[in-house]
C-alpha cells in the first residue's frame, strides 16, 4: 500500500462510506471531504466532519500506518494543530495531541473492495513502460483525448515556466532567448548542450555587428566552436581562421574546446559543422527572428525561414578539408517541425500569456495540431500497445504523459489510471 493511493481512495471516495466510526469507536459522519493540499502541511484541507453529534472543522491527513505521524514529526509542527481526522491504512499506534487528547482516526482498510486493490496492484507490479498497457484496449478513447489534451497543456505550460526563467535572466529579451533556445535545438538531442554554450560565448549582440557578412557571422561561430584548426589548408579554412583572430582579439573572445562536440554514430547530414553552418546562414539572412516568428501564420512560413542552404563551401563538405560528393545540405522538413515544436511554439504560448494576448496561445496550439505526429521513442512505444497520435498536439501530451505519470507509476492521477482502477 502506498500513500499516494490512500489520496486518491480518499478523494474520490472509493470505499465504503456507510456506519463510520472512529477507532475509538465513535459514530463518523463525513461533510465535506476537503481539497488536496499541494504545499506543505496536512493533506486535504478544510474538511468537515460530525463526531458523536459535533461538528468539526479543520484538515485531514493521510497516512498508510498511524506511526507515521511521529515519524514525521508531526507533533512538533504547527501546521498539523488544526487536523481533525487521521485517515490511516492500520492504526498500529495511537495518536494523542492537544496535552493528551487522542486523534480521531479512520482506518480504511476493511473499507476498500479487492477489486480496486486488485487493479492498482495490477498497474503498480507491471514491469512495461506503460503499467496500463494489457487494459488499454478496454479503455474508452474519450477518456484517453482527454487525459492528452491535459498532458499537452501541462507540457506546454512548464516550457513556458522555462522560458520565463530566461526572459527574467535576460530582463525579458526575446531576441536573445529566441536565439539561445534556437541554437539549443540546432543542436538537437547530441548536441544541444554544446549549441547552447555557443550561443552563449557568442551573444546576439555580437552577431549583429557582423550579421551582413556570412563569411565572418561562419569564422565567427566556427571558431568560437573550437573547431577551426590550423592543420587546415584550404582556401576558406584559411580565411576563416584570419577572420576568427581579428575578431576574437578585438572581444576578447573565449571559444569553446573543439572536444565538446559530438560526431560519432551521427548521419554526416547531422554533423555539428553542418548544424553551424545552417545556424549561420539563418542569422545572416533573416533579422529579429522572434519578431519575425511572431508573425509566422502557416507551418510552410516556418520551413521557408529555417530551411536554408548554408555556404557554398558546404555543398561539397561534410567537414573541414575534407571533400565529399557534391550534395544540398538544406535543414529538412522534419528538422524545421522540430524547431517549431521546441522553439517556436512554446515562445509565442509564452508571449500571449504575458501579453494577456490569447490569439497567440491559440496560434502556438494550431501550429502543433497542424503537425504530423512526433517519431521517436516514446510514441513507438505508445503505438506499441495501441494509442497513436494524430498531430504534434497529441505527441506532446503522450510524451508528458510517459515522463510524468507513467514513469513515475503516479496511476492514481491520470485519467487513464483512475478509469481502471474505478
Amino acid at each position: 500500500m502506498k500513500e499516494e493511493v490512500l489520496h486518491y481512495i480518499w478523494e474520490q471516495k472509493c470505499f465504503d462510506l456507510k456506519a463510520l466510526k472512529t477507532t475509538s469507536g465513535a459514530s463518523l459522519e463525513i461533510l465535506d471531504f476537503g481539497t488536496t493540499n499541494k504545499n506543505a502541511g496536512p493533506d486535504f484541507l478544510n474538511a468537515v466532519i460530525k463526531i458523536g453529534g459535533t461538528r468539526w472543522y479543520g484538515h485531514i491527513e493521510i497516512h498508510v500506518q498511524s506511526s507515521a505521524w511521529y515519524l514525521h514529526q508531526h507533533q512538533n509542527d504547527p501546521n498539523y494543530e488544526s487536523v481533525i481526522l487521521h485517515v490511516v491504512w492500520k492504526e498500529d499506534h495511537p495518536i494523542k495531541i492537544n496535552e493528551g487528547h487522542l486523534l480521531p482516526c479512520l482506518v480504511l482498510e476493511n473499507r476498500v473492495t479487492d477489486s480496486l486493490l486488485t487493479k492498482y496492484q495490477k498497474l503498480s507490479m507491471n514491469k512495461d513502460s506503460i503499467p496500463c498497457s494489457s487494459f488499454i484496449p478496454e479503455i474508452k478513447l474519450s477518456i484517453v483525448e482527454v487525459e492528452l489534451q491535459t498532458m499537452a497543456f501541462y507540457r506546454i505550460t512548464q516550457k513556458m515556466k522555462r522560458i520565463q526563467k530566461k526572459l527574467e535572466n535576460t530582463r525579458y529579451d526575446w531576441e536573445t532567448v529566441f536565439y539561445q533556445m534556437l541554437a539549443r535545438n540546432m543542436g538537437f538531442y547530441v548536441n544541444g548542450e554544446a549549441f547552447l554554450d555557443l550561443a552563449q560565448r557568442t551573444p546576439l549582440s555580437l552577431i549583429a555587428k557582423y550579421k551582413s557578412s556570412l563569411i565572418q557571422l561562419e569564422a565567427l561561430l566556427f571558431g568560437q566552436a573550437g573547431l577551426l584548426s590550423k592543420k587546415e589548408t584550404d582556401s576558406y579554412v584559411q580565411e576563416l581562421l584570419n577572420e576568427y583572430k581579428f575578431l576574437k582579439h578585438k572581444h576578447r573572445l573565449v571559444p569553446m574546446r573543439g572536444n565538446q562536440w559530438k560526431f560519432l554514430r551521427l548521419r554526416p547530414a547531422n554533423f555539428p559543422t553542418i548544424r553551424i553552418a545552417q545556424f549561420a546562414k539563418i542569422l545572416f539572412q533573416t533579422h529579429h527572428l522572434f519578431s519575425k516568428s511572431l508573425a509566422l501564420k502557416k507551418v510552410e512560413e516556418v520551413e521557408n525561414m529555417l530551411g536554408v542552404q548554408p555556404g557554398q563551401y558546404w555543398q561539397n563538405h561534410f567537414v573541414f578539408g575534407k571533400e565529399s560528393k557534391e550534395q544540398q545540405k538544406k535543414l529538412g522538413k522534419r528538422a524545421c517541425q522540430l524547431i517549431l515544436i521546441n522553439t517556436i511554439v512554446p515562445l509565442i504560448y509564452t508571449y500571449g500569456h504575458l501579453r494577456g494576448q490569447i490569439n497567440y496561445k491559440e496560434r502556438a496550439v494550431d501550429f502543433l495540431k497542424a503537425l504530423p505526429s512526433e517519431e521517436n521513442s516514446i510514441i513507438q512505444n505508445w503505438a506499441k500497445f495501441g494509442i497513436s497520435a494524430a498531430h504534434a498536439w497529441e505527441t506532446q501530451g503522450l510524451i508528458s504523459l510517459w515522463k510524468e505519470k507513467c514513469q513515475k507509476k503516479f496511476c492514481t492521477s491520470c485519467k487513464i489510471g483512475q478509469s481502471i482502477i474505478n
